[in-house]
């Protein structure tokens, strides 16, 4: 799936991005920042820089799929976004994701597959 170039400036400005995992017991909820939205030959992914990662890693080579969202208040508007999520520890996505958050750990890679607009109602 594309996202528009509207919507990757839009992205530009939001502060952190709440991206939920599977696990067995409860969703796994990680805090990340500053994506680097990408269309590569697997399709359009979103590429977060992590930290302490192994528990996330464990989680996603189980469950796969994961969601993140991105919140307008001033808009009153939200994006959830699904997709196939991996980590990357090395290779070209890392490095360059390291170059742009060096305390960055590893690249969460999410292939994106789908993205919901919603309204905010407050």
């Amino acid at each position: 799936m594309k996202i528009n170039n509207e919507l990757k400036e839009k992205l530009k400005k939001v502060s952190y991005f709440p991206v939920i995992v599977c696990s067995e017991e409860l969703p796994l909820i990680i805090i990340s920042w500053d994506p680097d939205f990408q269309l590569r030959e697997e399709g359009e992914v979103a590429v977060f820089p992590v930290r302490n990662y192994i528990k996330l890693e464990e989680n996603i080579v189980i469950y796969p799929y994961v969601q993140f969202l991105a919140l307008f208040d001033e808009e009153k508007l939200a994006y959830k976004f699904r997709g196939k999520a991996r980590i990357e520890k090395e290779g070209e996505l890392f490095e360059r994701m390291k170059k742009k958050n060096p305390k960055a750990e590893a690249a969460l890679v999410i292939r994106i597959l789908k993205v919901d607009k919603e309204h905010i109602w407050k």
